[in-house]
This record gives structure tokens, sequence and C-alpha cells, in this order.
């Protein structure tokens, strides 16, 4: 018996596979096998290494590593920090760099002079204005501006000008105060952003998320704003996830909410029907490296688009099969029951496999997960378009946000909640 995790794997029967290492949060993970029969998941599961599928499969770049579960475990839903994007960063019109010469901090009596109305008025130049008036004082607004920055800018956050922080300030590569929070409406996790630093995790940013407008958005584009809350930190079990609260109910459609102006449609997206027979090769052919032998191709939505303007078009799939029938997610699962996200290039017979759970062992009590796929967006702003996806187990869920560079998916930023 084994459970199997591979994340974000080029599927193709002439490479060698090897396992990658876990995120923290039951985001959509990679490909796994059973937990053990008959043994319940602890309230927070930790991860252990287990061996690789024998069958060939190259591994792809993950946000996160995270080693494969061993029986009776599960990986823990709590928040994890992703790495940077390849956004490109906004050049800052050059400055002359003023020379360091001390530490500036919140102190008593607060620190006064030349440097510090610099760095005030750097910062008010690229749009940190809780900064307040530029007085030559460091007083707790300017403290509360060099945080942000310092968020922003993927620095330590201390709120202390240090030699680092003075010089990226005035470097050209400095990012300007720009926050495009992404929101899962349902579960109103706070998922993330991305700025000219990268993509940022919901728990760097929950501090500079005050009330605002959302764009809500489907597969037709953005539709009308509503209001969303500021951000805030769950309660238990959920004490490792921001939330963002919306007054009204919200279409289920609508499923992701993103404070941006630009166009999260760049190109087409459209709806594949599930028996569409080009897709069901490779998704065989996937599951086969995964460890089924004759594996039930079940679609439950497929969306077709170049997602990243190379001319290529490709189809996003998920896949599920439950020898139960069964409409939710039970903590039981069958050996050949699966649930897959992949993509699939036009004329193309290999998949990129997003996330995979691929049941090779019978589980009488566990947490098999089942993912969905949200949609495809542009949530960055760069022209690209990363897909939306989320997981779900028995006793919790989470969403998570890929990006697509033609060959390999990568998740950027999640959020979920579970015990």
């Amino acid at each position: 018996m084994r459970r199997y995790r591979l994340a974000f794997c080029l599927v193709t029967l002439l490479a060698a596979c090897t396992p990658t290492p876990p995120a923290n949060v039951p985001t959509a993970a990679p490909a796994q096998a059973t937990t053990s029969a008959g043994t319940a998941p602890t309230a927070q599961p930790t991860a252990a290494t287990q061996p690789a599928p024998t069958a060939n499969v190259q591994p792809a770049p993950t946000a996160a590593t995270q080693p494969a579960p061993t029986a009776a475990t599960q990986p823990a839903p709590t928040a994890n920090a992703q790495p940077a994007s390849t956004v490109t960063a906004t050049q800052q019109p050059a400055v002359p760099a003023p020379p360091f010469e001390r530490t500036l901090a919140l102190q008593t009596p607060a620190l006064q002079g030349e440097d510090v109305r610099q760095a005030q008025a750097r910062l008010n130049e690229l749009g940190y204005s809780q900064v307040g008036t530029v007085d030559g004082v460091f007083g707790a607004n300017t403290e509360v501006a060099v945080r942000a920055f310092q968020t922003l800018n993927q620095l330590e956050i201390d709120g202390v000008i240090g030699q680092n922080t003075w010089g990226l300030l005035f470097d050209s590569i400095a990012v300007r105060y720009e926050l495009h929070p992404i929101v899962d409406t349902q579960r109103g996790y706070l998922l993330g952003t991305a700025n000219g630093a990268g993509w940022l995790p919901a728990e760097r940013i929950t501090a500079l998320i005050d009330a605002r407008d959302y764009r809500l958005l489907d597969q037709s584009g953005a539709q009308p704003a509503t209001a969303g809350s500021a951000a805030r930190i769950g309660e238990v079990p959920c004490t490792f996830t921001s939330f963002v609260d919306f007054g009204s109910t919200i279409d289920p459609a609508q499923r992701i909410a993103l404070d941006g102006d630009w166009n999260v449609l760049p190109r087409p997206i459209s709806e594949v029907p599930t028996d569409t027979a080009t897709l069901v090769g490779p998704l065989t052919s996937a599951l086969r490296v995964l460890g089924l032998a004759t594996p039930t191709i079940q679609i439950t939505r497929a969306l077709r688009g170049d997602l990243d303007g190379d001319g290529t078009q490709e189809t996003i799939v998920v896949a599920t099969y439950r020898a139960s029938g069964e409409a939710f997610v039970l903590p039981s699962a069958e050996p050949g029951d699966y649930s897959l996200l992949a993509v699939i290039p036009d004329g193309g017979a290999l998949a990129t496999v997003i996330a995979a759970d691929v049941i090779t062992s019978t589980i009488e009590f566990g947490a098999p997960l089942e993912f969905n796929l949200l949609g495809v967006w542009d949530l960055s702003g760069d022209g690209r378009m990363e897909v939306v996806a989320s997981s779900a187990y028995y006793e919790g869920d989470s969403t998570s946000v890929y990006a697509f560079n033609g060959t390999t998916a990568t998740e950027v930023i999640g959020s979920g909640c579970g015990v």
C-alpha cells in the first residue's frame, strides 16, 4: 500500500519520477496515494516521506517543498509562503541615493534630521502615504509606512530603516505601494496578491488589507464591484488563515474577487464539453504513470484558452472518479479512485499534471482529496492567465492559484482551513 505525492509533473513515459516535498496547507495538493485503511487523520496532521511510484514521471518545480505523507497522514491546513512570480517590477525613477548614516527607528525622544526627511519624502513619492507629513521627525506614521514598504518589497518587517531598507528605498527597483488582493468569495479566504516584487502570500499582507471594493470574476470577465471588509485572522481551527468578509450573498459562479482594474481575460477562455474525446488519452496516460493501470476517465470541467500568450491553446481539465458514486468528499476511498487537475496543449499527447490524488489501496478512514477548477484569469496584470482551483477533503478545503509557463505549473499563492 502506498500513497504517492507528485506535484506539477509533466507526464511522459520516458522521464524519471521523484516525489516533491509538500506544503503546509492542503492546497491543491500534489499527486498522492492512499492513507492506511482504518486509520483516522490527526487534527493537525504532518507529512513524511514515502517512496515514489515506479512509473516514469518528470517532476516540475513546486511553489513550496513538501514530503509525501505516510499512511495515516495528511498535509496540515496552514497557510504557506510561496515563491515570487515572474511579474516584472515597475521601474521607479532613479533618485540620488543619499549615504546611509544611521539606523532610523521609532524611539523617545523622536529621531529628527535631514535623513529622516529624505526617507519620508521617498516613501511619499513611492505612494506610501501612511507617512503623513514630511517633517523630518520619525514618528508612528513613519514607522507604519516603513513597515508597509518592507512588506511589499519582501524585506524583514521591523519598521526600522537599516542599511538594507535604506538602500532599496532609494533604488530604482523599489516597489510602489500597490496592493491587489485576491479573495475566494465563497470561503472568504484571502489568497494573497501580486506586485512588482512577485507573489505575496496572505499572511504577509493581512495587516495592510483594509476595507475596499473588489471586482467579482467569472469566465465572462469582471463583474460590478462589491464591498469587502478589512482582512482578519480566523478563529480556531483557522488561526493561520486570513479572511475577508462580504456583506452580501455572492453568486457561486463569481468565486474569485480581485482589487485590480486590468483586463483579467486578455485572451478568450471557453468551456469545453466534458465528453471531449481528445482529452481522454492524455489523462489516461497521466493516471497510468501515477499508478492506475485502467483508470475510468470522468471529466468534471474543462476550460480552453491561450494561458501564457504564446499562441498555443491549452485545455485545463479536472477529472474525478469515485467508485462510491457519492457527490461529496468521503473519508474513505477505493483503489482506482482519483482526482486530477492537468493542462493539455492542443494536439499534445502529454499532460502537465498540476495536482492529483490517486488511490491505489483501500482507505477506510483518511483524507482523500477532490479538486475543482474554479476558473482562469490574469490575476497579476502581466498578461498571463493563472489557473485557480480548490481542493477538498473530509474535514477541510483550500483554494490555490497556479502560474503556467508553457511547460510547468507552479502554485504561487493559496489558503485553506481544516483539521
